[in-house]
């Protein structure tokens, strides 16, 4: 069974729309309204569409973990998810499942960079920017990191799991697909960007919010590299300044109390640093166990 679902946040004027054009492609179609205000859960409805609400808006983490939860309730061979605002075409649908449908693939991403179309020139800056960041950072290159449409397979919607609430979900994402092995394609795709006019999109929220996972990620996976390294570069400097002091006071009989006061912080606070880099490695070594182990139970 291929099931497709749409995270709706006041889509009420393009629900329906992809609702109906999904349906020629899918067995079912499901609607998560994340607290939207207006009529977007009826006429989700109206158009046929299994729809679970949010009591509020939770953000679209939340929506796709609630996604994820009601593929595996329906037990969906395949799971597509894409956006509510018309920017996806669901025509395209089966260009988007042919990868998973051949076996060639556990994830299909539709990618917007793959195909010139009509990205502004804005946009595309900012997603290289966004694409080459995360791509870095979890040591895989991806064209297309923030692309809301893609398919999953059974076996890859069962083993990814969300934490973030934001846009850092994109980071989050990647992440387990590279951690948990699954192989993935991309596809190229055109966008409506025609959407846009009076979107909510913020870019620069947008970028702080992938920044900011990117930063508790890698203290979280990597605190010696995060937390260990500035704290001894500041150990060393403040174990330099108390040698300093040290050696001026035995040429000179004179105390350096400023150099002093700066060499003993350096030493107590790139300590502190190194102590707490190593504790969270080990508690970030005992999670992953713990996560492996759950995984594996659930599989």
């Amino acid at each position: 069974m291929i099931l497709a679902a749409i995270p709706a946040y006041n889509e009420e004027k393009t629900i329906g729309k992809i609702v109906e054009t999904a349906k020629k492609h899918v067995d079912k179609v499901l609607v998560v309204d994340d607290g939207s205000r207006d009529m977007t859960a009826k006429v989700a409805e109206q158009a046929s569409a299994i729809v679970v609400k949010h009591k509020k808006n939770l953000g679209i983490g939340p929506a796709r973990a609630t996604i994820f939860q009601k593929a595996l309730e329906l037990d969906a061979d395949i799971l597509v998810m894409l956006d509510a605002d018309g920017q996806h075409n669901p025509d395209d649908i089966p260009k988007i499942i042919e990868p998973i449908l051949k076996d060639e693939a556990d994830i299909s991403v539709g990618c917007r960079l793959l195909n010139k179309g009509r990205m502004p020139f804005y946009r595309r800056l900012g997603f290289r920017m966004f694409n080459k960041a995360i791509s870095l950072a979890i040591g895989e290159k991806i064209a297309d990191t923030q692309s809301g449409f893609l398919a999953l397979s059974k076996k890859a919607y069962k083993i990814i799991f969300y934490t973030d609430k934001g846009m850092g979900i994109s980071v989050e994402f990647w992440h387990e697909v590279v951690r948990k092995g699954l192989v993935f394609q991309e596809v190229p795709i055109v966008i409506n960007y025609d959407v846009e006019n009076g979107s909510t999109f913020n870019p620069v929220r947008h970028g702080l919010s992938i920044l900011s996972f990117l930063i508790k990620k890698i203290a979280q996976r990597h605190p010696l590299s995060f937390l260990g390294i500035p704290g001894g570069v500041l150990l060393t400097m403040g174990l330099y300044f108390l040698w300093v002091v040290i050696e001026t006071y035995s040429a000179t009989r004179k105390l350096g109390v400023g150099l002093l006061v700066i060499g003993s912080l350096g030493v107590m606070s790139g300590g502190f640093l190194i102590l707490v880099s190593i504790m969270l490695y080990v508690f970030s070594d005992i999670l992953l166990r713990i996560e492996e182990e759950i995984e594996t139970l659930t599989r």
